[in-house]
């Protein structure tokens, strides 16, 4: 199986998939996001011109810790172009895995020091075989654009390394990478449990640090960038996959429901959030909870 995901600095998360799936829901391996953060500053998601940068891929599927292949190229980019980017000179660093790894995959390079106003990545990640293997049959092409800082411009990704999160109004903590590669449990012995076919709201609450003021002179727009939040569960069904926080709302969280399916007593059950400021800031947080009878 072929995805092709589109991720956008900037703009926003595409993805060229089954049109009946449902986009919340992790029934296929798939990347849902790229988090690009600068070294010695891993806030900021807009590189300078002879920065170092890591990029690391959110990538997640049905089974836990599946054995990953990969591989990525960067180039200038092109600016303005319509349709899927392109790039605009020579591939200038290149990155793939040579042996299976369940790890996120991370692609390290450096800007060079003469650049445009963007970079594209171009990728591949292979389940259960090499990059570079004719037989990578479940597949999640990519395209990353990425701002280049320049004139006093920048931006911070948000973070939610500190934001609290509820299920059904009782604090429920990060999951541990332990937990992530689990797919079984025992119901209240390592995780919150919900019994099957019941409700449960989500709710995730962030902090006014997490958007960055607006650079409008004009007093039109808001005066913060616009948050988005995409949820996404390996089983049962998220009432919606985003949720928005507009720029001039005091209120910063997103509540969204959820149930659970009718049998799958003692699985466990991987949720996944990620946060965008729409300017290719990014960051993500994983929880988990067990399914009882």
């Amino acid at each position: 199986m072929r995805t092709l995901l589109t991720v956008t600095l900037g703009l926003c998360l595409l993805g060229c998939d089954d049109p009946l799936a449902y986009p919340q829901d992790i029934d296929r391996l798939r990347v849902l996001g790229a988090r690009v953060s600068v070294n010695g500053d891993s806030r900021r998601a807009w590189p300078r011109p002879g920065d170092s940068v890591s990029l690391e891929w959110l990538v997640v599927d049905p089974e836990p810790e599946p054995q990953l292949g990969w591989r990525f190229e960067v180039c200038p980019g092109t600016a303005g172009s319509r349709g899927l980017p392109e790039c605009a000179g020579e591939v200038f660093a290149s990155a793939e895995a040579f042996a299976l790894s369940p790890e996120a995959p991370r692609f390290d390079f450096d800007v060079p020091g003469v650049v445009g106003e963007r970079l594209l990545v171009q990728g591949l990640v292979c389940k259960g075989a090499l990059a570079s293997d004719s037989g990578c049959g479940e597949r999640a092409r990519v395209l990353f654009e990425l701002t280049i800082a320049a004139d006093g411009r920048e931006n911070d990704n948000p973070t939610l390394a500190d934001a609290p999160m509820t299920l059904d109004g009782k604090p429920w903590p990060e999951a541990t990478p332990g937990e992530l590669a689990q797919g079984s449990c025992i119901p209240g012995a390592s995780a919150p449990s919900i019994a099957g076919g019941e409700q449960a709201t989500l709710r995730l609450v962030l902090d006014a640090m997490d958007r960055d003021a607006t650079a409008d002179s004009t007093g039109l727009s808001p005066k913060h960038e616009a948050l988005s939040v995409s949820h996404f569960s390996t089983r049962g069904r998220l009432s919606r996959a985003l949720s928005i926080i507009e720029g001039d709302s005091n209120e910063l969280e997103a509540s969204v429901p959820w149930r659970a399916p009718t049998a799958a007593g003692g699985e466990r059950v991987r949720f996944y959030f990620v946060v965008r400021d729409g300017r290719g800031g990014v960051d993500w947080s994983a929880r988990t909870l067990c399914l009882g009878d």
